[in-house]
């Protein structure tokens, strides 16, 4: 099922991000159709395009990335008080104890052992993924968008 999530994040990601970068490209189409105009290679206009995007999203994923996992050990420490002072109240209370139990959870951890397990940390195969994926999903995204209007004659860029 999380692959499932993940995979329709990711499509959905792919839509929004290419409705986002064609909305930014209506904007700058005559300037593509001038640079078509002058003779430069479609190749070179869509690289040029594809760093200036690819630039602005480096910003935005490293902050993204430092700000999730700031908000991720906050969230996470958080869960782990009120779930302490759940316990301190009532020790007894755990109302969905067997059916967790059922899916091969364990409940004889101490404390320091869960403040360990949902402590959030980026190593660097997380940092790693994100960063491809995320620049992969940008790349497409801009690619699809860019290429319809390139493909189109300057003539019919410039007039349209």
């Amino acid at each position: 099922m999380t692959n499932w999530m993940v995979g329709g994040t990711l499509v959905a990601t792919l839509i929004i991000l290419a409705l986002l970068i064609s909305l930014f490209l209506i904007d700058r189409k005559h300037e593509m159709g001038i640079y078509l105009a002058i003779g430069e290679k479609k190749s070179r206009i869509l690289g040029q395009f594809i760093c200036e995007v690819i630039l602005i999203a480096l910003v935005s994923m490293t902050l993204a990335l430092f700000v999730g996992n700031v908000l991720g050990n906050q969230l996470s420490q958080m869960m782990i008080e009120q779930d302490m002072i759940r316990q301190l109240e009532d020790p007894d209370y755990s109302p969905t104890q067997a059916m967790l139990q059922a899916r091969g959870f364990r409940f004889d951890m101490t404390h320091e052992e869960m403040i360990y397990l949902y402590e959030v940390r980026l190593d660097r195969k997380t940092v790693l993924l994100f960063y491809s994926v995320t620049l992969n999903a940008i790349v497409v995204a801009t690619t699809i968008p860019m290429w319809l209007v390139l493909k189109k004659d300057p003539k019919e860029v410039l007039l349209g």
